[in-house]
C-alpha cells in the first residue's frame, strides 16, 4: 500500500502545548524518544537537538533508536540515511541562495520562461490561451503562488523503483494499485515536468495542472510540482545537475556525508516501512524508491548531517563546529569553535524573509509557537512521505532547534506523544544554547536574524501546505493534526455578524401564524428551506471552484443529525420545564461544549486543541454568558388582566406558538418570552406538571445542550483533515479559499438537517395516524423561508467556527445571537415589559456583552 504524499505532507512540528515544559530538559530526552519509538511501533526513529551558542559554538545532541532494515536487523544509527520528503524543499532553498550569491540567478524574481527558452527547453502552458504563465518566477514557485497544481494522479507516476535511465518500475505498480500512468511514463525531471507543464506533454491538462485564470503571485496553491520546476530551473541556471551541485557547494563544504539525492552516494539507507495494523510486526516493507520531482521531496539524509545543515542556517550561514568528533552509533554530543562558510548572512536573511504579507520565505516558512506563556516564532519546514516523516525547526531569536526523523508512516503517529517529543528536544536545545549557565536562550541573539511578523498569516497557505512543527499555527503548520490551524480573523468575525443577524431573527418570519404546537411538521418544512439553501451553495460553490463536483462529507451529514436530534427535544423541554428555564439550561451546556471542546480538543488525535493566548479571558467570557443566561431565565412574563376577552388581539394565538410551539428557536433564536397576553386569563399555572417533569425535562434540556454544542465539531474536523489531505478529492486539485473551503460543507450538514427532518416526520406521520398536527397552508410558505433564512445563519456560524474555533467562534456566535433576538423582542414585538424585567434583560445583556468581550480577547 502506498500513502500519496500530501501537499500538506504530515503532522506539525513543535506543539502549542509543547513550551509549557520548555524547563523540563536538564538532560538529553534519550529515555523519551527510545519510549515514543517503541510505543508508536516506529521501525527507527533519530532525533536531535541543536543550539548555537555565543561562546561554545554549535552544540547538538543527536540520537538513534529501532531499525534501519527489520529484516537485516540493521540498527538505525545517527549516521543512516532516510528519506527526507518534502524537508528537502528547504535545501533546495538553500540551493538557490547559494546559486544567487555565486550570480548563477540574478535575482529570485527571474523568470521561469526566460531560463526555459534560454536552455531551449519546453514553454509552460498555452501561450495563447494562458499568456500569464509567461510571468512565473522563482519567487513564485518557491511560495507556492506560481498557479502550478498538482494533480495527484499523475504526481505519484513520479514516484518509482530501479534506474530513471531505464531500467525502473513504477511504485504504484509495484503495490499493486491501480493508477492512471501511460506507459513508459517518463521519471527524468526534465522529461516528466514536460509531459506536465507542456501544452503537447502526454499529461498537460490546463483545467487540473494549473488555477484558472490566476495571475502568479496572486493566490497560493502548494504544488510540488511547481517545487520540483524550480530545482530543474536551477539545474538549468548552473548549468549542472542539482545532485551534482547540491553535493560539491552545499553538503561536501559541510561534511554532510550521508546525504544525497542518489541512492549509489550513500553507505546506509534506513528501509521505508508501512504500518498496516498498528505493529512492529506488520510493517510492510517498501521498495527503496525515487520520485522524478526530487527537488521537491527525494534528498535522503541522516540526523548528523541535518544537524549540522540546521546549525549552520540558525547561525547564519557558517557552521562553527569541531570537526574532530565521529558520530557515535547510537548518541552524539558535539561543540567546537571551526568556522565554515555556506552563505554570507545577509543571503540567509533573504533567503527567510517572509514574502506576499505571508509567512512563506524562500521554501522556508515561519509558523508561531507559545512557549512558557510567549509566543515565539520558528521556522522551519517539514514532510512526508510514504514510509516517512520529519521535522527541522528553530527559533530565530534563540537559535536552538530540533529535527525528528523516521522510516515509517508519520499520519499513524499519536499526535500528543509526537508533541512530547518535540518539547522535550526543543527545551533540550534551550539548555544547551545557555552560555556557561548564565544566559537564557532568549537572551541569545539568532545568527540567522529572520525579521518577521507575528501577525502575518497567509490563509490561503494556510489551506493548503506542508505540516509544520507539532502544534505550530501557520500556513505549513496547518498540516498536522494536532496543531489548530490559523484562521482568518475577518472572515470569521464576519461569520459572527452573518450567523447572528439571521439566527436572531430568522423565527420573525413566522411571526403570527398559527403553527401547530409540536412543531414536527415544521420542522420538516424548515429542513426543506435549509435544503435549498445547501442545493444553492454546493452549486455557486462547485462552480467558482471550477471542479462542478459534490462534496457529500459523512461528517457534514452527522453535524446536521446532531443538530436536528436536539431540535426534535425542544418542544417536550418547553413543555417540561418552560422556555426560559429550558433555554437557559441547553444555551449554558451549548456553550460549555463548545468551549471545552475547542479549548481541550479531542482525545487521540481526533480534533486538536485550539491555541488561546488568553484562556482565562475565555473562561471568565463563558461564565458571563452563563450568568446573562441565568438573568434571562428569570425574567417573567406579566399579565395583564384588566382586558376582557372581547380585546384579545388577533395574533395572541399565533405569538404563542411562534414561541412555545417552535423547537428551532432552540439556544438562538427563541423570543425570550411568549407575548404577553391581552385576553383576561387566570393566571394559575400547572405547576404540578412541570414539577412532576422537572427532572426529565432537564435532563433533556441538557441533552440538547450537548447535540447543539457539538453540531460544529464535524466540521471543525473536516477541516482539518481537509487541510492535511491539502485537496478535497485526492484528486490534486488545490484547496480553495478559506470561505469558498467551508462552503462546500454546507451541503452535507443541510442534507443531514434534512434527511434526519424528513425520518422524524416520517416517523410521527406512522404513530400519529390519521391524526398529524400539519402547519396551515397560509404558513407553509413562511416556514419554508423560515428555514431558508436559517439556513443562511448556520452558514455564517460555520465560517465563524471554522476560522475562530469552537472555543470562540460558536460562543460569539450564541451571544450576539441572543443579542440581535432580544432587540426583536423588546424593541419590535414588546414581549418584555416592566420595570423589574428591563431591569434583568439590561443585566443580563451586559453580561453577555462582556461575555461576547472575554472570549474574543482570549484568541487575541
Amino acid at each position: 500500500m502506498i500513502i500519496p504524499r500530501s501537499r500538506t505532507r504530515t503532522l506539525l512540528a513543535a506543539a502549542v502545548t509543547i513550551a509549557a515544559r520548555s524547563a523540563m530538559a536538564a538532560s538529553p530526552p534519550d529515555e523519551l524518544a527510545s519510549q515514543f519509538q517503541k510505543e508508536q511501533g516506529l521501525p527507527g526513529l533519530v532525533v536531535a537537538s541543536v543550539a548555537q551558542s555565543p561562546t561554545m559554538g554549535l552544540q547538538m545532541w543527536t540520537a538513534a533508536y529501532g531499525q534501519a532494515n527489520i529484516a537485516k536487523n540493521e540498527p538505525m544509527t545517527t549516521d543512516t540515511s532516510l528519506w527526507m520528503a518534502s524537508l528537502t524543499k528547504a535545501v533546495v532553498g538553500t540551493a538557490m541562495a547559494k546559486a544567487k550569491e555565486q550570480e548563477y540567478i540574478v535575482d529570485y524574481t527571474d523568470k521561469a520562461s526566460t531560463l526555459l527558452s534560454w536552455h531551449n527547453a519546453f514553454e509552460i502552458g498555452d501561450a495563447e490561451k494562458m499568456p500569464w504563465l509567461s510571468d512565473i518566477t522563482l519567487e513564485h514557485l518557491a511560495t507556492h503562488r506560481s498557479t502550478i497544481r498538482d494533480n495527484m494522479e499523475v504526481y505519484l507516476c513520479g514516484y518509482y523503483v530501479g534506474d530513471k535511465t531505464g531500467n525502473y518500475s513504477l511504485l504504484l505498480d509495484i503495490v499493486g494499485m491501480p493508477n492512471a500512468c501511460i506507459d513508459n511514463s517518463p521519471v527524468e525531471l526534465g522529461a516528466f515536468l514536460e509531459s506536465y507543464l507542456s501544452v503537447d506533454g502526454a499529461y498537460f491538462n490546463a483545467t487540473t495542472n494549473f488555477l484558472d485564470g490566476v495571475i502568479p503571485g496572486q493566490q497560493a496553491s502548494y504544488s510540488n510540482f511547481g517545487a520540483a520546476l524550480a530545482g530543474y530551473l536551477l539545474e538549468l541556471a548552473t548549468n549542472e545537475p542539482l545532485p551534482d551541485y547540491t553535493h560539491t557547494e552545499m553538503f561536501q563544504v559541510l561534511g554532510m556525508n550521508s546525504t544525497s539525492f542518489r541512492q549509489s552516494d550513500l553507505n546506509t539507507i534506513a528501509t521505508p516501512y508501512t504500518k498496516l495494523d498498528g505493529t512492529l510486526e506488520e510493517y510492510m516493507e517498501i521498495p527503496l524508491y525515487d520520485v522524478a520531482t526530487f527537488p521537491d521531496g527525494g534528498l535522503r539524509s541522516s540526523v548528523n548531517d541535518m544537524a549540522r545543515f540546521l546549525g549552520t542556517i540558525m547561525n547564519g550561514g557558517t557552521l562553527d563546529i569541531s570537526p574532530e568528533d565521529d558520530a557515535d552509533e547510537t548518541a552524539t554530543a558535539r561543540n567546537g569553535r571551526e568556522s565554515t562558510v555556506l552563505l554570507q548572512p545577509e543571503s540567509v536573511k533573504e533567503m527567510l524573509r517572509p514574502r506576499y504579507e505571508s509567512d512563506r520565505a524562500i521554501f522556508w516558512f515561519v509558523t508561531e509557537l507559545e512557549v512558557g506563556g510567549k509566543n515565539r516564532s520558528l521556522i522551519g519546514h517539514n514532510g512526508g512521505d510514504p514510509g516517512a516523516f520529519t521535522y527541522l525547526f528553530f527559533d530565530p531569536d534563540t537559535s536552538t532547534g530540533y529535527f525528528i526523523a523516521g522510516n515509517g508512516d508519520g499520519s499513524t503517529l499519536d499526535p500528543y506523544a509526537l508533541a512530547d517529543l518535540a518539547a522535550a528536544l526543543f527545551a533540550y536545545a534551550d539548555e544547551l544554547a545557555m552560555d556557561d549557565g548564565n544566559e537564557t536562550p532568549a537572551e541569545v541573539d539568532g545568527g540567522a536574524g529572520v525579521e518577521t511578523d507575528p501577525d502575518d498569516t497567509n490563509n490561503e497557505i494556510s489551506t493548503a501546505e506542508d505540516g509544520g512543527a507539532p502544534g505550530a499555527g501557520s500556513s505549513d503548520v496547518a498540516e498536522g493534526q494536532y496543531q489548530y490551524r490559523r484562521g482568518n480573523v475577518g472572515i470569521g468575525i464576519a461569520g459572527v455578524c452573518v450567523a447572528s443577524l439571521f439566527w436572531g431573527s430568522c423565527f420573525t418570519v413566522c411571526k403570527g401564524y398559527d403553527l401547530p404546537k409540536d412543531g414536527v411538521h415544521f420542522a420538516f418544512l424548515m429542513s426543506i428551506g435549509i435544503m435549498l439553501m445547501g442545493i444553492l451553495s454546493l452549486l455557486f460553490s462547485s462552480a467558482t471552484h471550477g471542479d462542478y463536483q459534490v462534496v457529500f462529507a459523512p461528517l457534514g451529514v452527522f453535524g446536521g443529525f446532531l443538530w436536528s436530534c436536539g431540535n426534535f427535544l425542544t418542544v417536550p423541554i418547553i413543555e417540561y420545564v418552560g422556555l426560559a428555564v429550558g433555554m437557559a439550561i441547553w444555551a449554558a451546556v451549548n456553550m460549555i461544549v463548545c468551549f471545552v471542546v475547542g479549548a481541550m480538543g479531542l482525545p487521540h488525535g481526533i480534533l486538536p486543541k485550539e491555541p488561546l493566548s488568553h484562556p482565562s479571558c475565555g473562561v471568565i467570557g463563558v461564565l458571563c454568558a452563563l450568568g446573562g443566561l441565568c438573568i434571562f431565565a428569570n425574567i417573567k412574563a406579566e399579565t395583564n388582566t384588566s382586558t376582557t376577552a372581547t380585546d384579545e388581539a388577533p395574533n395572541d394565538e399565533g405569538a404563542a406558538a411562534d414561541t412555545e410551539e417552535q423547537p428551532e428557536q432552540a439556544a438562538l433564536s427563541e423570543p425570550l418570552l411568549p407575548e404577553e397576553s391581552t385576553t383576561t386569563t387566570t393566571t394559575t399555572t400547572t405547576s404540578s406538571s412541570i414539577a412532576g417533569n422537572l427532572p426529565l425535562g432537564v435532563a433533556m434540556a441538557m441533552a440538547a445542550g450537548v447535540f447543539y454544542g457539538f453540531q460544529m465539531v464535524p466540521l471543525t474536523i473536516w477541516n482539518h483533515k481537509v487541510h492535511q489531505n491539502g485537496n478535497i478529492f485526492d484528486d490534486g486539485q488545490p484547496l480553495p479559499s478559506d470561505t469558498l473551503l467551508a462552503m462546500r460543507f454546507f451541503f452535507s450538514q443541510f442534507a443531514g438537517i434534512f434527511v434526519t427532518s424528513l425520518l422524524g416526520f416520517s416517523f410521527y406521520s406512522i404513530v400519529m395516524g390519521q391524526q398529524p398536527q400539519l402547519v396551515p397552508p397560509n404558513a407553509t410558505l413562511p416556514s419554508i423561508l423560515c428555514g431558508a433564512v436559517w439556513a443562511v445563519g448556520c452558514a455564517g456560524a460555520m465560517l465563524a467556527t471554522a476560522e475562530l474555533g469552537n472555543a470562540v467562534g460558536f460562543p460569539l456566535v450564541l451571544n450576539c445571537s441572543f443579542l440581535i433576538n432580544s432587540a426583536w423582542s423588546i424593541l419590535v414585538y414588546k414581549e418584555i415589559q416592566g420595570k423589574r424585567n428591563l431591569q434583568l434583560f439590561g443585566g443580563a445583556f451586559a453580561l453577555n456583552f462582556l461575555s461576547s468581550l472575554f472570549i474574543s480577547i482570549s484568541k487575541a
